[in-house]
C-alpha cells in the first residue's frame, strides 16, 4: 500500500513538471493584424482636385470640448491621445493633445485634456 502511494506520488510529480513543458512547447499565437489604411479616429475626408491623382487624405477632429473648434483644425498628423491603466492603483488616465491651427488669421494653439477616462477631465488652450 505503500509502495502505491509513493508511485501515485512519483507520477503526480512527473505530470507536475511535464505540464509547464507542455504549454511552452505550444506555438504562439500571433495577434490579429490591425488594418492600418485606416486612421483610428474618425476622420473627414479632405477632397483633393483630381481624386485618381492624389492619394487620400483626411483631416483630423478637433476635440469637442475645445472652445474652438468651430473656427480651427488639426495641423497635419498631431493628435495623440495616450492612456495610463493600472488596474491594482485603481488609475485610468487619459492625455489628449492637439496642435490646432485657427481657420482665416494663421493663429496656432496647443490644445490639452487630460483626466480620469469616461470624465471630462481638465484642459487647456
Amino acid at each position: 500500500q505503500q509502495q502505491q502511494q509513493q508511485q501515485q506520488q512519483q507520477e503526480a510529480k512527473a505530470k507536475a513538471k511535464a505540464a509547464p513543458k507542455a504549454k511552452a512547447e505550444k506555438e504562439p499565437v500571433a495577434p490579429p493584424a490591425l488594418n492600418v489604411s485606416e486612421p483610428p479616429s474618425t476622420p473627414q475626408r479632405k477632397r483633393s482636385r483630381d481624386e485618381g491623382d492624389e492619394p487620400v487624405q483626411y483631416l483630423r477632429m478637433v476635440d469637442a470640448r475645445c472652445p474652438i473648434a468651430g473656427s480651427a483644425s488639426v495641423v497635419e498628423d498631431y493628435d495623440a491621445v495616450l492612456n495610463q491603466t493600472d488596474i491594482g492603483g485603481n488609475n485610468n488616465k487619459f492625455y489628449r493633445l492637439q496642435l490646432l491651427e485657427e481657420e482665416g488669421n494663421n493663429t496656432y494653439h496647443v490644445w490639452t485634456r487630460w483626466g480620469r477616462v469616461g470624465e471630462p477631465g481638465q484642459s487647456k488652450l
